[in-house]
């Protein structure tokens, strides 16, 4: 269960819970009560309830538009398999989904690149600015000078990170007033500390660079020291 079925279980469950103390805990007022007094108040009860099961439900449909919107395929994926046991039963689902994987495998046998683009790297994207940049990123431009901007001190923001089978490309917000010769100055020190054979600094705007970490060279195959 991903972390969306998680939260709109935790909301199936809460509000169950609430409402089942609150009904236990007002039914035991209204029970000590006199006759009229009694069924005033159960009939506030029942509207009452009925105006926090309205609440609860309409939370609930929020958190599963949330999910419906965040993961459109997924959802989809939900509603098929949903519709398939109701017509078929389990055993449908398994005949389904046996299916639709062989189907999947066929294509991504005969599709290896167009796998990699839109699945692999931007995985392999993610984890290498999480462990690889994002972890030592306030170390290596505090140790190497890179935050110092005239006298003064300043963050260089780590804005994203792609990698394809050669290098990693590193998009990098400069603070106000940081020259580009700096980091171009500083450039083997980050390839060393980031493990990489070399890395090109290149402006794509003011106030913009993008290092280029090779992490493969093409002619010879060398890695760099650090992963």
């Amino acid at each position: 269960m991903g972390g969306a079925g998680l939260r709109v279980w935790g909301v199936v469950v809460a509000m169950a819970g609430a409402l089942w103390r609150v009904v236990v805990i007002v039914a035991g007022a209204v029970w000590r009560q006199p006759l009229t007094m009694g069924l005033v108040g159960l009939v506030r009860l029942g509207v009452w309830v009925l105006a926090q099961v309205a609440r609860w439900v309409w939370r609930a449909v929020v958190v599963v538009g949330w999910w419906v919107r965040r993961c459109p395929v997924l959802a989809v994926l939900v509603v098929m398999a949903a519709g398939v046991i109701w017509v078929f039963g389990w055993l449908g689902v398994l005949v389904v989904a046996s299916e639709v994987m062989g189907a999947g495998l066929a294509w991504v046998s005969l599709n290896r690149g167009r796998v990699a683009r839109a699945v692999v790297w931007p995985v392999v994207s993610w984890w290498r600015w999480v462990w690889v940049y994002r972890r030592r990123w306030w170390w290596v431009v505090t140790c190497h000078g890179l935050r110092a901007v005239r006298g003064r001190l300043g963050m260089p923001l780590l804005a994203g990170v792609r990698s394809d089978r050669w290098a990693d490309r590193v998009r990098v917000i400069l603070p106000p007033g940081q020259c580009v010769s700096v980091w171009v100055r500083q450039s083997w020190l980050l390839a060393r500390e980031f493990g990489a054979v070399g890395c090109e600094v290149r402006e794509i705007s003011a106030g913009e660079i993008v290092l280029t970490f090779v992490r493969r060279e093409a002619a010879s195959g060398k890695r760099g020291g650090r992963a």
